[in-house]
């Protein structure tokens, strides 16, 4: 584990690249970090042992989206701004407890 990892990291957090927003979530039985695109138009997940290389698969997947994105023509817009996720979570927090 990195030292980013064994501090203490808010989950309610968001990964973020070229506009992008990406959720994070922990997994303790198989002690991975997951998460998936926000606000696109298709589920995009990734995954990783801790969280640099979560940040660099969220980047590889949202590169992935664009160039799908591109070569079936589509508009990849960017959906909800970032306070608007952020609510999404803490609301999903309070139903869950």
């Amino acid at each position: 584990m990195s030292k980013r990892d064994n501090e203490r990291f808010d989950m309610s957090e968001v990964l973020k690249y070229q506009g992008y927003l990406g959720s994070v979530k922990y997994c303790d039985k198989e002690r991975m970090y997951h998460g998936t695109m926000q606000n696109v138009r298709a589920l995009v997940l990734y995954d990783a042992k801790d969280l640099d290389g979560l940040q660099s698969a969220f980047e590889e997947a949202v590169a992935h989206y664009i160039g799908v994105c591109k070569s079936e023509g589509w508009d990849p817009k960017v959906g909800m701004p970032e306070s608007a996720l952020k609510a999404e979570h803490t609301d999903a927090r309070r139903y869950a407890q």
